[in-house]
């Protein structure tokens, strides 16, 4: 109990001095200077806006979202590129997304000081995997923060019903891509839910106020990105920075936490999250095949490798990479913010992990988003390949060697991503 009080207290010194009370921006400079005149065109304007400001800050402050949000954006109205105004505006709707800054800082702190491993083994798997890692994961412990509905998920892909008898009600969702262009989705998974949309809309408000060089202007997809890393910067001089880059961190964390329980979608009902596809291949794996009904198994493994291939897409406007961005954009924002490094270390430890693979796999530069995200892809089903591979291994002896040959290509799908001395290959592949 009394490890708790503590974390809750560090995660509260956090939030606090990242978002200080707006009411200070308020005041005036003094000592004859008229700041309020240089900012806005006459003292009426600036009366009211200060007006309903606090007004919108008292809303907030007490849970009153929705009419915070009214007089939030009346200010706006009044003032679209004031700082402090977008910066209010972006928390409330944050807000009314479900997120709090302050359990999502004490989620981080929980995961930091619970961590039982920072060293070069740490995946980012231990981050964004749910059961499927031996590791508690991470991201399944951030997730609580984040409030999709089956429908909203729903919204978000095409649902895969396999008419498997063993895989009956182990539905698989395969993602829509973020362009607006697939025919799977009415509209851009960012605004098919509320709470995607509300995110996206707080990166763009916060954009022109964040430092530019945590901006990843190469990831740009035509109807899912521009405007949010695209944008043009403000003139003014910016006395929030610490608040502007908090909000950059939480609104990227958000999304990938939700496009997050799209990739590793689960029905699991047995408390431990275990992602529909691992779960899948778990109802395959119990089966006993013999004879020629080994033939099946390999059309089933064929199966499981084509839908990993749909589900972790690892094209530039696919679910996975937006899901890596996110991330990475998370960290930059952290620590702009002035985040404490021991806050995020299980993130951004797991994030330098994930840069290594990249790069032994033929990845330049740490922004390789590319190759990152193809680190991505593997880390996530490492266990997935794992389980085949053993099954395979135990039913080799029936496999003929075009059989062999099948089954060595479905599994190089599942483990694409994985480094050699990682793929855990069936003793027939190597």
């Amino acid at each position: 109990m009394l490890d708790r009080e503590v974390r809750t207290l560090v995660a509260k010194r956090i939030v606090f001095s990242c978002f200080a009370f707006l009411m200070v921006a308020l005041t005036g400079c003094g000592g004859g200077l008229n700041f309020n005149k240089l900012v806005f065109g006459t003292d009426n304007e600036k009366d009211a806006l200060d007006y309903i400001l606090l007004d919108a800050q008292l809303k907030y402050d007490r849970g009153e979202f929705t009419e915070a949000l009214t007089l939030a954006e009346k200010a706006r109205a009044i003032k679209s590129d004031s700082e402090q105004v977008n910066i209010l505006l972006g928390f409330i709707k944050l807000s009314l997304a479900g997120i709090d800054p302050l359990q999502v800082a004490i989620k981080l702190v929980d995961l930091s000081t619970t961590s039982t491993s920072t060293s070069s083994t740490t995946s980012l798997a231990d981050v964004t995997s749910t059961a499927s890692s031996d590791t508690a994961g991470q991201m399944q412990k951030l997730s609580v923060l984040i409030n999709l509905t089956s429908d909203d998920s729903k919204k978000l892909g095409a649902v895969d019903q396999s008419s498997v008898s063993y895989w009956k009600d182990i539905d698989v969702i395969r993602p829509c891509t973020l362009d607006g262009t697939d025919p799977n989705c009415a509209t851009s998974p960012r605004q098919a839910v509320p709470t995607l949309a509300s995110v996206s809309e707080v990166i763009q408000l916060i954009c022109p106020f964040v430092d530019s060089d945590i901006m990843i202007e190469n990831y740009e997809i035509s109807a899912g990105v521009a405007g949010r890393h695209v944008c043009t910067a403000t003139t003014q001089y910016r006395s929030h920075r610490a608040k502007s880059h908090l909000l950059w961190a939480l609104g990227h964390l958000t999304e990938a936490l939700a496009l997050n329980t799209i990739l590793l979608y689960s029905t699991d009902t047995s408390g431990k999250g275990t992602p529909n596809i691992q779960r899948r291949v778990d109802a395959m794996n119990a089966k006993t095949f013999s004879g020629s009904e080994v033939g099946t198994y390999l059309d089933l493994v064929g199966e499981v490798a084509t839908l990993v291939d749909t589900v972790f897409d690892t094209n530039k406007n696919s679910m996975l990479t937006a899901t890596l961005v996110d991330m990475k954009s998370f960290l930059a924002g952290a620590s702009k913010a002035g985040m404490p490094e021991d806050t995020v270390k299980s993130v951004s430890s797991a994030m330098t992990q994930l840069e290594k693979t990249a790069k032994d796999l033929g990845g330049g530069a740490s922004g390789d988003i590319a190759k990152q995200t193809e680190a991505l892809r593997g880390q996530m089903n490492n266990t997935v390949a794992k389980s085949v591979s053993e099954k395979l291994n135990k039913v080799k002896d029936s496999l003929s060697d075009e059989q062999k040959s099948d089954a060595c290509d479905s599994f190089d799908k599942l483990a694409a991503g994985l480094t050699t001395e990682n793929k855990n290959l069936p003793e027939f592949c190597k």
